[in-house]
Order: C-alpha cells, then sequence, then structure tokens
C-alpha cells in the first residue's frame, strides 16, 4: 500500500492560467474566478468537505518586476489562507503565462524563470517547515503545441512546438534546481496530458504511427525531465520525481483526427486505470492525477468512474497519490469569455444583490460522488481517515 504524500486523496485545482490568447488578450482565471479575492473562503469550503490538499498558482507575469525584482505581493493572500486553513499547495509556477518582455526561447527566459523559483521557494521556506510542493511549468506538451505550433498562445509560434518543448523543458529544470538549492526537501508535480490514440477504422496501416504516438510522443516531456531523452537538458530522476497526469473525456481520439473521440463503449479504448497502470510501469515514479473533469451532468458519473479506475490502480500496486478535481471552481473560456463553462464541484452564478461577486454554489451530485470516493479511499488507506493537521509554520 501507498505511503500518501498529501493529506487527502482528492486535491482541489484552481484554474490558474494566465496566458496571452489567440487575440492577444492577456487571461487571469484566478482574477475571472475570483479567486484572488476569495481564496480562504474557497479554502475553507474544502477544508469542510474533507479535502485538504489544492494545486494554486502563482502569477509569474504579476510577479517578475524586471531587473531582478519580485513582488510577490499577489501570492501572499494564498499562502496566508493555506496557513489558516490548513492546507497543502501544489504550486503552479508557470500555468501559460509569462511576463511580457520576455522571449520564451531566449536563454533570458531560462535564467529569469530560475530566479523566480529561488525567491519564491525562499518566501515559502521563511513561512513553513512542511515539505514544499511544486508544478515548476504546467502541461510542457500542451503548451509547447498550442504556442509553439498552433500560435494559439503568447509567443504564437508555428512550427517550433519541439524547439519550445525543449526550452521550456531546460526552464523546468533550472527552475528545480534553484528551488532545491533552498530547500533539498522539495517535491515536483509535472503535470502533463495523457493521451491515447488509435488507428482510424478506415485506416488500418495508420496503427504503427498511432503505437509510436502513444510511447514516444506523449512521455516526451517526462522523458526529458528524468533524462532519458536529450540528457544534455540536465533531467534526471530526481527531476522527475511526481509524474502528474492529466486527463479527460477528449484524451483517447483517432490517429490524425483529434475531433474523432475514442470513448468507453468503443472496443478500442483503453481504461484509465490501464493507462495509469503503463505510465508506472514505465517511470516507477508516484502519480498524481493533476488534473481531471467533465461538463454539466456529466460531472458525477465522471468523477465516479475516474475514481473507480484510480482505486483499481491502487489496487495493482500502483503509487497513485492523488487525484485532483480540476477545475474544482468553475471557469471561463480562454478565448471566448462570456459565461462560465458549468464544471467543477462549484458552479459560478451572479451574486442577487449585484454586487459584482461570483457566488459559489455546490454541484450536489458531484459533491456526492465525492463523499463516494473518499469513503471509498479511506478504506483502503488507512492515512487518509485521520484529521489533516495544518503544517508547522516559521513565525
Amino acid at each position: 500500500m501507498i505511503r500518501p504524500l498529501l493529506p487527502s486523496f482528492v486535491i482541489a485545482g484552481f484554474e490558474c492560467s494566465t496566458p496571452i490568447n489567440r487575440d492577444h488578450r492577456r487571461i487571469d482565471e484566478l482574477a475571472l474566478t475570483q479567486h484572488d479575492r476569495f481564496v480562504r473562503e474557497d479554502y475553507r469550503c474544502m477544508r469542510e468537505l474533507g479535502v485538504h490538499a489544492v494545486r494554486d498558482g502563482v502569477r509569474w507575469n504579476l510577479v517578475d518586476q524586471g531587473q531582478g525584482r519580485h513582488d510577490f505581493s499577489s501570492v501572499v493572500p494564498f499562502l496566508e489562507a493555506a496557513d489558516a486553513e490548513g492546507m497543502t499547495v501544489i504550486w503552479d509556477l508557470f500555468h501559460y503565462g509569462y511576463p511580457d518582455d520576455l522571449d520564451p526561447f531566449s536563454d533570458d527566459f531560462i535564467i529569469r524563470f530560475a530566479d523566480y523559483c529561488y525567491d519564491f521557494a525562499r518566501l515559502v521556506n521563511a513561512r513553513s517547515l512542511a515539505v514544499p510542493f511544486y508544478t515548476p511549468i504546467n502541461e510542457i506538451s500542451y503548451f509547447a503545441w498550442v504556442a509553439g505550433d498552433q500560435a494559439t498562445f503568447a509567443p504564437h509560434a508555428a512550427g517550433r512546438g519541439p524547439e519550445l518543448k525543449r526550452q521550456l523543458a531546460r526552464a523546468s529544470i533550472a527552475g528545480m534546481d534553484a528551488i532545491m538549492s533552498v530547500d533539498s526537501r522539495a517535491r515536483f508535480v509535472h503535470a502533463d496530458p495523457l493521451v491515447k490514440v488509435v488507428a482510424p477504422r478506415d485506416a488500418n496501416w495508420l496503427h504503427g504511427e498511432a503505437e509510436h504516438f502513444n510511447y514516444h510522443f506523449v512521455h516526451e516531456a517526462w522523458d526529458m525531465l528524468g533524462g532519458a531523452k536529450e540528457p544534455a537538458l540536465g533531467g534526471s530522476l530526481r527531476h522527475l520525481d511526481i509524474v502528474g497526469v492529466n486527463y479527460y473525456g477528449y484524451n483517447q481520439w483517432e490517429h490524425t483526427r483529434p475531433l474523432s473521440i475514442v470513448g468507453p463503449a468503443d472496443p478500442r479504448h483503453t481504461p484509465f486505470g490501464d493507462l495509469l497502470i503503463q505510465v508506472y510501469e514505465r517511470y516507477r515514479r508516484p502519480i498524481i492525477v493533476s488534473e481531471t473533469s467533465s461538463h454539466g451532468d456529466l460531472r458525477a458519473g465522471w468523477l465516479r468512474d475516474i475514481g473507480d479506475e484510480c482505486l483499481r490502480a491502487l489496487r495493482a500496486g500502483v503509487e497513485l497519490q492523488g487525484l485532483c478535481l480540476y477545475p474544482v471552481i468553475d471557469m471561463f473560456d480562454w478565448h471566448s469569455g462570456g459565461e462560465p463553462l458549468g464544471m467543477g464541484l462549484f458552479d459560478l452564478y451572479r451574486a442577487a444583490n449585484d454586487s459584482g461577486r461570483w457566488q459559489r454554489v455546490l454541484h450536489s451530485p458531484m459533491a456526492e460522488a465525492l463523499r463516494e470516493l473518499n469513503a471509498k479511499v479511506e478504506a483502503m488507506v488507512p492515512h487518509y481517515r485521520s484529521t489533516s493537521k495544518p503544517p508547522t509554520l516559521r513565525r
């Protein structure tokens, strides 16, 4: 049985993207959802539901003031809320957004990211004696594709995805080295999409290409961080640390046809538990399901299905350290804006008093699915039955 790293198996993930989108507008999901204003209340809600670990974000674009100056005032309320509510936080340090004056293809990008990681680690270390958790760069593979090939996010490049992926891996490794120079106990969760493609029914000759994609391309960022691919980047097993897998209902599709989703009713579909077992057998590292969710009325059923697959993986010996509901509070589309998307454990509704506040309304069916999952996990792993205690703080 696993030796738990976090105080709860279920993790609350707050959408914290800050990209410059396809319309060249900066998006700030923490501000849009008002989590940056109500973080203490949000954390308290999670604690009351038996969730004592969160994924949350530090906005590098707000922190970096240029010329080596860092202003962490935007994240201090998050640190204070975590202290007060006894939350263990996995800090996202780069969630698609970087300072306006930086070119991610430059050496300066690596240097400034490492400096920022170093200073934030010092801030965390000065406040708490607990082992810190970080995600240096969220979704290296996805960001390299969407920003380096599709020109959808800044730097709005095309045909430079592989180059950007290597650069992001370099930055992640440099950031981890900087953090470990402050606190060698630091743990790192590397969140990347876990996808699976199959040959189309009318194109069986693509089976070999599909398998190559699954084995090499899907795992490439983790392989770089772990030093198995392009060791000159500086990766190692210490850097790979915890494998974070992001998984949604559209993560299996027909090769070359990403809109042709392979769902659970399709015999070509691979159960999620099997995918977790395969990742664990490949790396033999702790795993966290770092993102998973669905929309609308599908949410509760999705959580039950994914939760059962996680339990199956646990019984098979996978060192699965948690499942992150992401987003745990609803979010907004990165490009069209508009109304919330209908995701998460909490829906967002405009306050009736016209105050401009987004009220959090618990999605009851998903809350019941969460209660059921917690009970099943606690029956398997006694550690999670104990009441979570806040970390020991430095005063």
